[in-house]
């Protein structure tokens, strides 16, 4: 099964790199969100700021949040996969990324190139590799 054969989630919050990071937190609140995916003025891929960054890279470091941009506190750790891509590759994936590093989505960033298309959730990928219908899809 294809990555395109299964629901793309692409309703997230998206900010530019430039957004700053109070911005950003007001955001993540006013939508009930944990993190925000942060794009280039061209819809490519920055990476994400999540609740924990914030903390970590602003706020502990004692930083004004009104000063500080997303794409300077940005993390890169997260997978990407195209929309022809197998869903087992993408699963196989995920769990490299979750074993050597970590990541900061739980899912995969679907790509055309470099361009932000949604996000794949693990639940998703699992359903459609289930050998029996005991996941259902999360997203839809």
């Amino acid at each position: 099964m294809k990555v395109k054969d299964l629901p793309i989630f692409d309703e997230f919050i998206r900010v530019h790199g430039e957004t700053t990071v109070t911005e950003a937190a007001k955001r993540m609140v006013d939508d009930g969100v944990m993190d925000v995916i942060v794009v280039d003025a061209e819809n490519r891929i920055l990476g994400v700021v999540t609740l924990f960054t914030i903390l970590e890279k602003v706020l502990a470091q004692g930083l004004d949040p009104s000063k500080v941009r997303c794409q300077e506190i940005v993390s890169a750790n997260f997978a990407t996969i195209t929309k022809d891509s197998d869903v087992s590759q993408g699963i196989t994936k995920y769990m490299a990324i979750q074993l050597s590093e970590g990541s900061d989505i739980p899912g995969l960033v679907v790509v055309e190139g470099k361009k932000l298309i949604g996000l794949l959730s693990v639940g998703d990928m699992l359903a459609a590799v289930a050998p029996r219908k005991q996941y259902k899809f999360s997203m839809v």
